[in-house]
């Protein structure tokens, strides 16, 4: 039973991982690379100027590419959250969520 059960859990992890479920990713260099190059645009898009923009956190969704949700201080406590998405190389901004904290939990959106 026990082995059946690990199974099924197994194969469910992987199933939503490959099929478009959310997973926590380590801020590296692709992430931070993917933040800084989407920075003008979100800048535009909150109609504010950061002077600190630093990637904290972040998930990816393999989708027909990669989205990456990626929370970024902003400073003085604040946050912004990204959701951009990876072409295979080519990035576009999907989504911004502003006047969240560095506190407030990154999340699918």
């Amino acid at each position: 039973m026990f082995k059946v059960l690990f199974v099924s859990v197994l194969l469910c992890a992987t199933f939503a991982m490959l099929c478009g479920g959310t997973t926590e990713a380590v801020v590296d260099e692709r992430v931070k690379e993917v933040a800084m190059k989407m920075k003008g645009e979100v800048e535009k898009q909150a109609n504010e100027s950061f002077s600190t923009f630093e990637p904290v956190e972040a998930m990816t969704q393999v989708v027909a590419g990669t989205n990456y949700f990626i929370k970024v201080d902003v400073g003085n406590g604040k946050a912004v959250f990204m959701r951009v998405w990876d072409h295979f190389g080519d990035l576009s901004l999907t989504s911004i969520q502003t006047g969240k904290t560095l506190g407030d939990k990154l999340e699918y959106f």
